[in-house]
């Protein structure tokens, strides 16, 4: 008997060698322990058959799991999928109880590559090489971050079952060694062209990870329409120039972050005169 399960949250991507975002879609429990199968939405990037992933609930709870089988397209069984691809269904086994506690796991919960271990005597895994393209004073810090391979897109019409109205997606990710905080950007009801963007209906915003690049120490922030949507946040685009299915753009981003916990003391960080520039955004 299949039991289905309900959803809803925001987005994501990780410092990686491979880079995908995703986001889970209706979820059903399998034959065996931990095992699921469902909708998955790949927004940007390639997911790959027997890939071991990261599932993250807005609570920040993390649910680790590899993928055992991808269909797309009606093929039943393929080695990977891209974004735009229609009809993904993925089967997983999550390595935790995956059904326990309020923020047990459902649909909307953002998935991306485990994050792998920065080894700085190791400049293969290294980011600081990498040319920021975003700038910021984060709690009054200078920071650096760039958009990675496949990080940055505009679905013109929407995605099917993730979000059916056009949106903008960018993911940021550190160029510093040790850190591997991320900050992803989902700008709803966007257009082709500039414009600011700061009301809580048309922004959610994503700031996970640890400066140190220890899980122990990982947190998440953010807001949308149902958390933190009273904290003002702002992102304007500047400039936009669009040639065939690529748009170059620039702007500014600046405001607070809150952390996303049940309980106690929500910390939060201030993003001061952010900047990115000649960011490629795909479009879809």
């Amino acid at each position: 008997m299949k039991t289905k399960f309900l959803f809803f949250l925001f987005c994501c991507q990780v410092v990686s060698g491979q880079s995908f975002t995703a986001e889970i879609g209706d979820v059903f429990l399998g034959s065996e322990k931990n095992a699921f199968f469902g909708g998955i939405t790949v927004l940007t990037g390639t997911l790959k058959k027997n890939e071991k992933i990261e599932i993250y609930a807005e609570t920040g709870r993390k649910f680790t799991a590899k993928i055992t089988k991808l269909e797309a397209d009606d093929v039943k069984d393929v080695n990977f999928v891209k974004a735009g691809q229609k009809y993904v269904m993925a089967d997983f086994i999550t390595e935790e109880d995956a059904l326990s506690g309020k923020d047990y796991l459902r649909k909307g919960y953002k998935v991306f590559p485990q994050g792998f271990k920065v080894d700085a005597k190791n400049n293969a895994n290294s980011n600081s090489s990498k040319r920021a393209n975003f700038t910021t004073l984060l709690d009054d810090k200078p920071w650096k971050y760039y958009i990675d391979f496949k990080g940055a897109s505009f679905f013109s019409k929407g995605a099917k079952d993730i979000l059916e109205m056009p949106f903008i997606q960018l993911a940021f990710v550190p160029i510093h060694l040790t850190d591997n905080r991320h900050l992803v950007i989902r700008l709803i009801n966007a257009k082709a062209g500039t414009g600011i963007y700061n009301l809580s209906k048309n922004t959610e915003v994503l700031f996970a990870g640890a400066e140190s690049g220890k899980d122990t120490d990982s947190k998440i922030f953010g807001k949308n329409k149902t958390t933190n949507s009273e904290v003002p946040f702002s992102i304007e685009i500047t400039e936009w120039k669009t040639s065939g299915n690529r748009a170059i753009i620039s702007g500014k981003i600046s405001g607070i972050l809150r952390e996303t916990i049940a309980f106690g003391k929500k910390q939060e960080l201030e993003f001061k005169n952010g900047v990115f520039e000649n960011v490629e955004v795909e479009i879809f």
